[in-house]
């Protein structure tokens, strides 16, 4: 299961958000997504779970989490949405 978490602080690497995971489960990945130009987070994550209860159990024990002054959301990630297929008449 892949989760989104959203309003990280820019600090925020992969290795923090492993580090909120402990009590949970260890993700199969995490990727912060960063500005291609600075590298700097861009404010949110994915993150890969084994199964759907551990994806689910990350999501109630992120979804409101305040961490370094963020209050951060998390939720079953979507496909991302092919834009350039859209007719656009």
């Amino acid at each position: 299961m892949k989760v989104y978490i959203g309003n990280l602080a820019t600090a925020i690497n992969e290795s923090d958000i492993e580090q909120l995971l402990t009590d949970i489960d260890t993700p199969t990945s995490i990727n912060v997504i960063k500005d291609r130009y600075t590298g700097q987070s861009r404010g949110f994550a994915f993150v890969e779970f084994s199964n759907q209860s551990k994806g689910n159990e990350a999501i109630r024990a992120l979804d409101g989490q305040n961490i370094q002054g963020k209050t951060l959301t998390a939720s079953e990630a979507r496909e991302k949405r092919d834009t350039f297929s859209h007719n656009r008449n």
